[in-house]
């Protein structure tokens, strides 16, 4: 089930008069299997990867870039049950859209839209 978050925007002019947008309504999707990462946009070095009910065994990620090239490759092993996996991204990375895939034990393919920001 998707999640939902509400914002508004605090906005301050130069004379100092408070003001705030409307409230918005941002539905976060879940992917398959629950599988989803975050801090996404990412504005540090890494994001967590996470998935609810994760298979036991090994996981390998690749960090594509908008042309589909492989930029980076991380793999790991789980143990099953909650996955909660630190993935590096370089610092050296340009801001911008990638996507993370994400092969489970099964070898089923998942891809995550990750937007690098700093």
């Amino acid at each position: 089930m998707p999640s939902k978050y509400f914002y508004r925007i605090r906005c301050v002019n130069d004379k100092g008069v408070v003001s705030y947008s409307a409230v918005k309504k941002i539905t976060v999707p879940t992917y398959k299997e629950n599988l989803y990462v975050y801090p996404n946009p990412v504005k540090g070095i890494s994001t967590m990867l996470r998935m609810k009910k994760a298979s036991a065994g090994f996981y390998h990620t690749r960090l594509l870039d908008n042309t589909g090239k492989a930029i980076a490759a991380f793999s790991f092993t789980h143990a099953g049950g909650m996955l909660q996996q630190a993935i590096p991204v370089s610092a050296g990375f340009s801001n911008g859209m990638y996507e993370l895939e994400v092969a489970t034990p099964a070898k089923q393919p998942h891809t995550i839209k990750l937007l690098i920001q700093r």
